[in-house]
């Protein structure tokens, strides 16, 4: 199963992250069956009309998602992290993807579309280029 989150619902990706650090906890078995059929997981241009608290960077449960699921993919454009008003989705990516990294996932991050502006029709172009 391979997990797909555009935009806000990315918001979706970040609360199984969460759900799988329940997995390790043996609360629900149904869980544990489905983290395992997850093969894997990409946000596309996460983000929400937050400031803040887009990504998970909590090693404790970034832990989980680094055993859980084989390959975790990021695909972003400057909509989301090239936003001047908003500097720390970038910065919280960052951490993202080096604990991860430092964790052992397989992930790989993909910036679309540099050196453009922030443009929303690049962030919709995404969903054609991943």
């Amino acid at each position: 199963m391979i997990l797909v989150g555009f935009s806000k619902g990315c918001v979706v990706l970040n609360q199984i992250i969460y759900e799988l650090y329940m997995v390790s906890a043996g609360v629900d078995s149904r869980l544990n069956e489905f983290a395992s059929r997850i093969s894997a997981m990409y946000w596309l241009d996460g983000g929400h009309s937050g400031e803040s608290n887009l990504w998970v960077t909590d090693e404790k449960f970034l832990y989980h998602l680094a055993t859980h699921v084989p390959r975790i993919r990021v695909h972003v454009t400057p909509y989301q992290i090239g936003e001047e008003t908003r500097p720390s989705i970038k910065k919280e990516l960052k951490k993202f993807e080096d604990s991860l990294r430092s964790l052992g996932a397989n992930i790989k991050v993909k910036s679309h579309f540099q050196g453009t502006q922030p443009y929303l029709a690049f962030h919709f172009k995404l969903l054609e280029s991943f």
